[in-house]
């Protein structure tokens, strides 16, 4: 296996004061997410580095001060791991944050068979430093395990059964009534979840996930409201700042979210702060809810090791993670920031969504208009026709 590409420096004049070195690696080629965090922790001191495939789209931001990007695909986890440690020991970083599922899969794994943990060591120190307890990690990455750390944290998730065979998932359908959801064991942004509306349909679905073969997956009542989430920071499992948001609007009905809406939850907060304490947490995440339309009770869907994408843009609606991170860091107070908007939408995922849509007029349109390079790769990648993007009713200039 070939190494990495060198990493290219870039000019860090516009971020003075770069403090600690942080890197973000990412797996995900289809992530938008991920490529907006390079500024978010820039803007808080930090010196970013990333390590992605070239078809990332976090490639191509200019916020950061390194890159490596693969030459080819990786087809096992131990190359893997041989990559992030050659980046490791060029680049020294004090932190790694996984920008995607699949990055949090291979950290954890990392920690788990590359260190040993009767031993000190600066790569067991580094990834224990930037994750969450590794003892806890199969409880906040499964469905069906997370139902156990919610109980114990005292929060609700919807009614749910595990791996139910055909006649527990009948009785489930009569005491709970239809739609159900039958959901993988694993997965993010909604993939693999399967609607429910008849009997036939969950006889199907559920005949399909047993032939699977999967570990595990879950049956779970549809809740019907609100999809929300909770935007995160984190050190040593002390939640340091949150922001809670509703989805307004979404990419497809299971995906990621489009456009937000801040919301007045402190229950949501609370109970983030209590999962994030029984992880053991450190770093980023995002936590997903729904808000019941009959009760406006919040239940929780999901916990997510790694950054939401509203975690980037979570200081226009008040709330700085990345600053917050960096201040906990540095035993310095948490800055504060003034709110600019109560709803954004998310470029280029409204954009891309409905060229049309009145958010893009009527909301906080979020366009990286400062990261020159990342706006032209997502119009290039997402333009179906030249649309333009109505900065100046905004007020925001190029």
């Amino acid at each position: 296996m070939r190494r990495p590409m060198a990493g290219s420096r870039q000019n860090t004049a516009n971020r003075p004061g770069a403090f600690m070195r942080i890197l973000i690696f990412a797996t995900e080629t289809d992530w938008l997410g991920p490529a907006r965090m390079p500024e978010a922790l820039s803007r808080a001191g930090f010196e970013v580095g990333v390590l992605c495939l070239p078809g990332c789209p976090i490639a191509h931001t200019s916020f950061v001060s390194r890159r490596w990007l693969v030459r080819e695909s990786v087809t096992t986890i131990a190359g893997t791991h041989n990559i992030i440690q050659h980046v490791i020991n060029e680049w020294q970083p004090e932190r790694i944050l996984p920008g995607d599922d699949k990055a949090a899969h291979v950290l954890h794994n990392m920690l788990a068979t590359r260190t040993d943990p009767k031993r000190v060591s600066p790569l067991r120190t580094l990834l224990l430093n930037s994750l969450g307890d590794p003892a806890r990690y199969t409880e906040m990455t499964l469905k069906s395990a997370l139902m156990k750390a919610a109980a114990a944290c005292g929060v609700d998730m919807p009614p749910a059964l595990v791996s139910p065979n055909r006649d527990e998932a009948a009785v489930f359908a009569r005491e709970h009534g239809f739609p159900l959801l039958l959901k993988p064991d694993f997965g993010a942004g909604g993939t693999g979840i399967l609607f429910c509306h008849t009997e036939n349909e969950l006889h199907e679905n559920l005949s399909s996930a047993l032939a699977g073969k999967r570990a595990e997956f879950t049956l779970q009542k549809f809740i019907k409201g609100q999809a929300a989430g909770v935007a995160s920071s984190a050190l040593r499992g002390r939640q340091l700042a949150a922001l809670a948001y509703a989805h307004l609007n979404k990419a497809r009905e299971t995906g990621p979210s489009s456009v937000t809406r801040r919301l007045d939850r402190p229950d949501m907060i609370e109970a983030t702060s209590r999962l994030i304490a029984y992880f053991g947490y450190n770093g980023f995440a995002g936590i997903d809810f729904m808000i019941e339309e009959k009760t406006e009770k919040a239940y929780l869907l999901e916990f997510n090791p790694r950054a939401a994408p509203m975690a980037s843009r979570a200081h226009l609606m008040g709330v700085d993670t990345a600053g917050a991170y960096m201040a906990a860091l540095t035993n310095k107070e948490p800055p504060s920031v003034e709110p600019v908007t109560d709803t954004i939408a998310l470029f280029p995922q409204e954009w891309n969504r409905d060229p049309q849509s009145p958010f893009l007029r009527t909301a906080w349109h979020d366009v990286p208009w400062n990261d020159p390079p990342l706006l032209k790769y997502f119009v290039t990648k997402f333009a179906k026709d030249p649309v333009s993007i109505p900065s100046e009713l905004l007020g925001i200039r190029p």
